[in-house]
């Protein structure tokens, strides 16, 4: 099986077009990951140079440093360049903050190396606790479909090159290379939701139909290519038909599948927390043509006429933010160059935002810019410089183009993939357009990235008035 692997990640590199890429790779210090790397250096298919790999310590108890300590010796043996990081906060964390952690200094890591791909380790085991983790919870299509093999995160590309092999494989492939690597004893704790499926219910599992993993394997493939298929299904219907997407004898003459995936959409442009319930009931008076009007949060209520339907914002609601917009047009419209030639201040609310005029050149910010701190940016205003830039907050319609993106996006989507849940934060956009350039404290557009030398920077003070 050995040899099976490593042909099989082979070919894996050449089909997938990754032969002379630069990459990053996650190493916890397990059997999985320790695998992966052993194999993409054995293999020889990259230059040692092209090659970094990144440990994150969550610093869950004593024995973290030997996980560490195990990737680092590994690297060195084998001259490697081994870049790590260490959690402040001592003891066990949640799965989710603890991925956030992880995740924020992988990002950090590749904005500095300028690498945009990264490969963990997931495999066929995990692939399977996922489904069962997703279908218990009460996924959708979406969320059952699993974990993809690759997938775009922020700019960083996420690579997982061993969804098809299972665990065993793995050890046994570290074991017949005498490659030491870390047992995790916190993965026995049944406290923790993943671990307790692992143990307890896929063991029954097993029992009853051996072959599962390949099963749910292929269940999970066939749902990824079903739901490719209803997001190309939902694009050209938005896209197409806008005129006659909110009328009632249209909505009801497609599928039950894009009713669902129809009000889901609309319903996550308002932020509006989605549920299977909730669709239905809303399907249900459209299709029955009902006089109906449901209050849906403090902000927006669902609306049918028998004829359309839509969404209405609370009259109160749309009046304040209309007066909020209006003043901020009066009163925080910056405009280039006169107004950013010299340091300027400005008061929006709970933040100061103070505008320098700098000129640093693209390899001294990398050598010194601390990538994690969102409060301090550095940009390249230079193709704007007969544009009116406008602090303002969100409007319908606003599109954002994301930091290494090749495309823009509606800034909606954008915030709830980025579970982005302050819906009053203020931007900086082009005066008279949709078009945001600044999310404080989350991301710039690649439209003011600095490309050879900087002309302004921001820093944000968060004040009380």
């Amino acid at each position: 099986m050995n040899l099976e692997l490593e042909n099989y990640l082979k070919v894996f590199f050449k089909t997938e077009n990754l032969i002379n890429e630069n990459i990053l790779i996650a190493c916890s210090g397990g059997a999985d990951s320790m695998a992966l790397l052993h194999i993409i250096i054995n293999l020889q298919i990259l230059p040692k140079e092209k090659i970094i790999c990144l440990h994150f310590n969550h610093n869950w108890s004593k024995d973290s440093d030997k996980a560490e300590n195990i990737v680092e010796k590994f690297c060195e043996n084998n001259q490697i360049n081994f870049q790590s990081e260490k959690a402040d906060q001592i003891g066990q964390t949640s799965e989710a903050l603890a991925r956030s952690k992880r995740y924020k200094f992988f990002f950090a890591a590749a904005r500095f190396n300028k690498f945009s791909k990264i490969f963990t380790a997931h495999h066929q085991d995990d692939q399977v606790e996922t489904f069962f983790m997703r279908l218990l919870r009460g996924s959708g299509g979406l969320g059952i479909q699993g974990i993809n093999e690759r997938k775009y995160f922020q700019e960083l590309e996420l690579i997982r090159p061993l969804l098809n092999i299972n665990k065993k494989e793995l050890i046994d492939y570290c074991k017949a290379h005498q490659i030491n690597y870390y047992q995790d004893a916190s993965n026995l704790d049944k406290k923790i939701k993943r671990n307790l499926i692992r143990l307890e219910l896929i063991p029954l599992i097993e029992k009853v139909q051996p072959n599962y993993k390949n099963q749910i394997s292929n269940f999970v493939n066939i749902m990824q290519a079903q739901q490719e298929f209803v997001r190309d299904s939902l694009h050209l219907l938005i896209t197409n038909n806008t005129a006659n997407l909110q009328n009632c004898n249209y909505f009801n003459s497609q599928s039950i599948c894009l009713q669902r995936e129809l009000l889901k959409y609309l319903l996550l442009n308002l932020q509006i927390p989605i549920s299977f319930e909730l669709i239905e009931k809303l399907r249900n008076i459209i299709n029955i043509k009902s006089k109906t009007k449901v209050s849906l949060n403090k902000i927006f209520s669902f609306q049918s006429d028998g004829k359309g339907f839509g969404f209405i914002q609370a009259p109160e609601i749309e009046a304040e933010n209309n007066l909020e917009l209006e003043k901020i047009e009066k009163t925080l419209i910056c405009k280039l160059p006169t107004d950013l030639e010299e340091n300027k201040i400005y008061e929006l609310e709970n933040w100061k935002i103070k505008v320098k005029k700098i000129t640093k050149n693209l390899d001294e910010l990398q050598n010194n810019f601390d990538f994690l701190n969102k409060n301090e940016i550095y940009v390249d205003l230079s193709d704007f410089e007969n544009t009116d830039l406008i602090w303002r907050k969100r409007l319908p319609g606003d599109i954002f183009r994301p930091l290494n993106c090749k495309y823009q996006v509606k800034l909606k989507k954008y915030l709830i993939d980025k579970k982005f849940t302050n819906k009053n934060t203020w931007l900086l956009a082009i005066n008279e357009t949709n078009e945001i350039l600044w999310i404080p404290k989350l991301e710039i557009s690649e439209k003011i990235k600095v490309k050879t030398s900087s002309t302004h920077c921001f820093q944000i003070q968060d004040i009380n008035f």
